[in-house]
């Protein structure tokens, strides 16, 4: 993540007031680099319980950090009233908050997948500020990854979009692909 991502920053412009907004926060590792590039105001969702409370024995100074909030529950129904309080600040979004194909609480009650829904309340958005949205694991949304049967072994195929889909949700932004991750960015005024 570090390379790319740093990389994909810098081109943001970074301001004070930059906000970083993940979904999966799995062991905290997103966090601890958004903290690292200098965020001053960090959300994170996670719909698994234990991954949930294993971040407060892994990094129990994170869950004391007043410039992190988390919140337990589906990206699905909670990211929409976290970002419509963020419209006029320069946001990064983190999108991993998918099925890992480990434990099936890490689903969310409607699919393995929320991004679709995640990426229509972005895009929903009247933002004023520079967005910058990275999808780690892109890979999952290619026809590729399914076709080869890489994904069949432990998801299901149905509650995957492809990437067309994201791309149609997101139109009118630009689009850049590196290493496993896809990116959205929009400036605006």
């Amino acid at each position: 993540m570090a390379g790319a991502f740093t990389e994909k920053y810098k081109e943001l412009q970074s301001a004070p007031e930059d906000v970083w907004v993940e979904s999966g926060t799995y062991h905290g590792h997103g966090v601890l680099n958004a903290l690292r590039y200098g965020f001053k105001e960090l959300h994170t969702i996670e719909v698994s319980p234990a991954r949930f409370a294993e971040l407060y024995y892994r990094n129990p100074e994170l869950c004391r950090d007043p410039r992190i909030h988390r919140y337990l529950g589906s990206s699905r129904d909670l990211l929409r009233p976290i970002i419509e309080k963020l419209t006029d600040r320069n946001v990064v979004f983190w999108l991993d908050g998918h099925y890992q194909g480990e434990s099936k609480e890490e689903r969310d009650a409607v699919s393995e997948c929320p991004i679709l829904a995640e990426l229509q309340a972005i895009a929903d958005q009247p933002w004023k500020r520079s967005v910058l949205v990275c999808i780690d694991d892109w890979n999952l949304f290619t026809d590729n990854w399914w076709e080869n049967g890489t994904g069949q072994e432990k998801f299901t195929e149905s509650d995957w979009p492809r990437e067309s889909q994201l791309a149609e949700i997101m139109q009118g932004w630009r689009t850049h692909c590196e290493d496993h991750i896809l990116y959205f960015q929009r400036d605006f005024a």
